[in-house]
Parts: C-alpha cells; sequence; structure tokens
C-alpha cells in the first residue's frame, strides 16, 4: 500500500531576521530615562504624601484666603411686620355682651365696640343719684338751719350788750346819787345787782355764740362730707356703668374678635384686639446669646424683597422663650407704603465694628474644629493649628490668633481630617 504525505504550513514560515542590539539597548535607555524623569517629577508629591498622615481629595474641600481688615459684627434674622400699637379690649363687668363692630373695621378713638347688659348696675345708679339729691337738700337745710341760728345768736348778743349798757348807766347815776344821799342803801344795791346780772347775760350770750359757731361748723361739715362721699358713690357706679360700654382706645382696625358676638362676659374677659396700622415696626427673635449684645439703638439693616431700609432696634425682651429673645426695630425713616400685617422681612442687626483684624469666610471647620482649631495649606498640605476665634458676622469671622494674612485655611468641614496633624491634599 503506498504511503499518504500529510501536508503541513512549512511552506508558508518566513525567516525573520535577529533584531539589532542597538535598537535593543536604545530602547532601554528610553525606558530609564522615562522612569528617572517620572521619579523626578513624583517626588516632591511622594514626599508630601510620606511626610503626611492622612490623604483627602482637595476637591471635597472648601478654602477661604485670610484677609486683614475691620468686620463688622452682625446677625440675620427672620422677622414680621406687626403694629408697635395692638391693644386688646377687656370686659370690665359682667353681662350679657353684644359686639358692635366687624372684624377689619376701620374704627376711631372712643368709638363704642359692645355693649353688655348689666341688671343691676343702671337701676342703681339711679339710687345712688336720688340718694345724691338728699344729701345735697340735706347739706342746703343745714347751712339755712346754722344761718338762721347764727342770726338768733347775734341777735340776743346785742340785747344783751344793750341791757348791760343800760344796766351800767343805772348803777353809775345810784351810785352818784347814794354818795349824795338822794338814795337808800336798798334802792343802791339793787342798781349793782342789776348791773351784775346784765353783764352775766352778756357774757353768756357771747359764750353761747361762740360754742354754737362751732357747732354750726360741725353740723355744715358733716353735712357736707355725707354729700361729697355720695358724690363718689355716683362717680364710681357711673364709671361701672360706663364701663358696660366698650370703647375703642385708639384709631386703627378690628384686628381679631376674641368672643362670641352676643354672650354672657365675666370681669377680664378679652373681648376684641384693635390694631394700629398707620404705625408699624418688626419683630424679630434673636438667638439668646446674641441678646447682651444687642440693645435699644443697636443700628438695623431691613430687608423687603430687592430694597433695603435703616432701622434700629427699639426694644429687648426680657423673657427667653426657646432659648430666643424677642426684639422690635423700627424703621429709622418714613415706613415704606404697602407693608402688610406679619409680612415676613429679613432683619440685619449691625452689633459692633472691629478694626484691624485677621478675617476668613465662616465655614463649618467652626463647629467641627470647636472653635479652636483650623488647617491652614501650607504647599500642598493641610497643617493643623490652634486658632482664638474673635467676633463673627454673618459670613466672616475674626481669627485672633493662629493664621496670618493672605495664608490660605480649610472653611469645610475638618472632621474628614480625623484630627491628624498633616494632611496631604490630592489634587
Amino acid at each position: 500500500m503506498a504511503s499518504t504525505k500529510i501536508a503541513d504550513t512549512s511552506a508558508q514560515d518566513t525567516s525573520l531576521p535577529k533584531p539589532s542590539r542597538l535598537k535593543i539597548y536604545i530602547a532601554l535607555g528610553v525606558v530609564a530615562v522615562i522612569l528617572v524623569v517620572g521619579t523626578a517629577i513624583a517626588y516632591p508629591q511622594l514626599s508630601k504624601w510620606a511626610k503626611s498622615e492622612k490623604s483627602v481629595s482637595a476637591s471635597r474641600l472648601s478654602f477661604s484666603t485670610v484677609r486683614f481688615g475691620d468686620l463688622i459684627s452682625d446677625i440675620s434674622v427672620d422677622g414680621r411686620v406687626v403694629p408697635s400699637a395692638s391693644p386688646t379690649v377687656y370686659a370690665q363687668q359682667q353681662g350679657v355682651l353684644t359686639v358692635n363692630v366687624e372684624l377689619g373695621q376701620t374704627i376711631t378713638q372712643g368709638q363704642a365696640l359692645g355693649t353688655i347688659v348689666h341688671p343691676f348696675l343702671r337701676s342703681q345708679l339711679q339710687r345712688e343719684k336720688t340718694q345724691l339729691v338728699l344729701r345735697e337738700a340735706q347739706l342746703n337745710r343745714t347751712t339755712n338751719a346754722m344761718k338762721q341760728r347764727e342770726r338768733t345768736n347775734k341777735r340776743n348778743l346785742d340785747l344783751a350788750a344793750v341791757e348791760e349798757t343800760a344796766a351800767r348807766r343805772e348803777a353809775d347815776r345810784a351810785q352818784q346819787s347814794y354818795d349824795k344821799g338822794a338814795i337808800s342803801d336798798v334802792e343802791y344795791r339793787k342798781a349793782m345787782d342789776n348791773l351784775e346780772s346784765a353783764k352775766l347775760r352778756l357774757q353768756h350770750a357771747t359764750d353761747h355764740e361762740i360754742l354754737d359757731k362751732e357747732s354750726f361748723g360741725f353740723e355744715i361739715e358733716s353735712a357736707r362730707l355725707a354729700h361729697e362721699q355720695q358724690e363718689l358713690v355716683v362717680q364710681e357706679v357711673q364709671s361701672q356703668v360706663d364701663q358696660l360700654t366698650l370703647q375703642s382706645p385708639l384709631d386703627g382696625t378690628v384686628g381679631n374678635i376674641l368672643v362670641e358676638r352676643q354672650s354672657w362676659v365675666a370681669p377680664g374677659r378679652a373681648v376684641l384686639t384693635v390694631v394700629d396700622l398707620s404705625q408699624l415696626e418688626l419683630e424679630a427673635t434673636v438667638p439668646q446669646s446674641y441678646a447682651d449684645d444687642i440693645s435699644p439703638g443697636t443700628e438695623a439693616e431691613i430687608r423687603i424683597g430687592t430694597a433695603v431700609y435703616e432701622g434700629v432696634a427699639a426694644s429687648i425682651s426680657q423673657e427667653v422663650v426657646n432659648n430666643n429673645v424677642s426684639v422690635r426695630v423700627q424703621f429709622t425713616d418714613a415706613i415704606p407704603e404697602g407693608l402688610r400685617r406679619n409680612q415676613r422681612v429679613t432683619i440685619r442687626l449691625l452689633i459692633s465694628s472691629h478694626d484691624n483684624v485677621n478675617i476668613v469666610a465662616v465655614g463649618p471647620f467652626l463647629q467641627s474644629g470647636g472653635y479652636r482649631t483650623a488647617y491652614v495649606v501650607e504647599d500642598g498640605l493641610a497643617v493643623r493649628r490652634e486658632i482664638e476665634v474673635g467676633p463673627q458676622s454673618i459670613n466672616e469671622v475674626a481669627i485672633v490668633s493662629g493664621v496670618e494674612p493672605g495664608e490660605e485655611v480649610v472653611i469645610s468641614d475638618i472632621s474628614v481630617f480625623d484630627g491628624a496633624d498633616t494632611v496631604y491634599l490630592r489634587q
């Protein structure tokens, strides 16, 4: 059996020439040069990386350059437009109240807002007025009676004086006649006795007039005091009757009606509020930590939409509610037109000004660093430094020590550094 030859690929093979040694040396040299150059370029970064305790991407961080200048310490808070005067009207008597005004109605000072029907006050007022008339009549009768007695006493005193004068003249004649022996001893003594009697009557009339005058004063004063006392009673009851009509304390509008239109009310019950929309101011809540830095007269900037107005703090509440205090702010100039009650505004309170301090932007680094630690960028590394924080504004904070002007500070959250002294910032 004849053998069969199997075909192979030997006819397709091509012999390649051996590579030149020169080319090999050149390729190795190029690789060596690349390695040397790469090492030289990467050495500084590798050196920084070797010096650092941690590595963080710089793209995750925010930075601020320290500047030297003046810082205005301020705080920005939300406020709302409120009337400067918004008194509440209270019921001062009990009874059935009927409200006479509507919510939002324009009212004037002294206008009747509602009426209370009391079952006894009006009739009591009439009784007390009647008593006042009686007291006045009693005072007049007493005064007239005293005048009558005064005239009677004066008449008696005058008659006693005339009788005393006549008795004195008779006694003088009797004395002369007795000395001449013209009358007897009995007649002489009788004339002397008549003179003594006349003197006694005159003295008694004089004393009676004096005592009666004092009595006149007591009786008239008693009647006058009783009359004045009754006048006070009438005034008091009249005041209570006047309180049955609730009156507006000022010009304005009806803010809120706090009771049903017809209901029984007790003294002290809040009935409605009156709002004076002609005088508006702003109310804001400020954190308690700033309360000691704000006082009446603190300057303010009020932003309403895109417009900014000047203002001033008028008062600060002494009561702390939820760690906040209430501050009232007034417009320095005329009140802008178109303001509405409870309209929201932004208020910037300018607490104080500090000159020539190192300043950086406010950021989370303050809280995460406990206001004592910051990281300053030095040749690609974030280096940990101890700092002292000074006054703070809305956007900036003063650094008293630890940084210098022109240095770059990490102002984002530095808790990612885990407290490392040196952190490599990857690009």
